[in-house]
């Protein structure tokens, strides 16, 4: 893509199933909804550190997709905007981004590593929902919200640990975590929404505080 490029539009590439590889000069700034969704066929993907926002459902449907840098200055990413990259095992979300909206990585069954920005105050509803396969996440240190079946499905996760900031729990937030043995919760929580965040949990055997 040329130099002059700023920003890629809605829906640009989006079903280009046999598209390969794509080249992003330095200079762009943001990547529009959907613009790569469906683009089946893209294994590696480069983002530029110019890029500061990622937009809803971007990715979406890239199944192929295993490997992605994201922009150094990225600050949002949209709702679903890796929600069915059945191929993605790992990703790190720097800590320029403050926001990833709801269901990011619904469905990675492939994910097992996720380092999150400590910048990040809430992990938004269904954001890991069936990323069956996730073992190892870094909470951001200013985490202060977990919302609704953030993690629901997660069944390798084994143990987690939440930030000592953290406020609240959402609904069915840990729903069948099957392998989930311990967790530790800061003293400081104040809300649990529900009673069945930790329904299906058929591991947990320790709750810390």
């Amino acid at each position: 893509l040329p130099r002059t490029l700023i920003k890629i539009s809605a829906c640009a590439f989006a079903g280009c199933k046999a598209l390969r590889r794509i080249h992003m000069e330095y200079g762009l700034v943001e990547i529009g909804d959907e613009a790569f969704s469906g683009c089946s066929s893209i294994y590696d993907f480069n983002i530029p550190d110019t890029v500061k926002r990622i937009g809803e459902g971007t990715f979406e449907g890239c199944a192929s997709l295993g490997r992605i840098k994201l922009s150094e200055s990225v600050y949002m990413i949209g709702a679903g905007a890796f929600a069915y990259c059945f191929n993605l095992t790992e990703i790190t979300i720097p800590d320029s981004c403050v926001l990833v909206e709801f269901n990011c990585f619904y469905s990675c069954f492939a994910l097992e590593a996720v380092k999150l920005s400590d910048n990040m105050g809430l992990i938004d509803d269904s954001t890991f929902e069936g990323c069956r396969s996730l073992k190892i996440i870094d909470m951001p240190v200013k985490l202060k919200k977990i919302g609704r079946r953030a993690f629901m499905g997660c069944s390798s996760l084994k143990s987690l640990i939440l930030p000592v900031g953290t406020l609240s729990i959402g609904l069915d937030a840990f729903s069948d975590c099957s392998s989930l043995g311990r967790i530790a919760i800061p003293k400081g929580l104040t809300e649990i929404e529900d009673v069945e965040v930790f329904n299906g949990c058929d591991s947990l055997t320790e709750i810390s505080y």
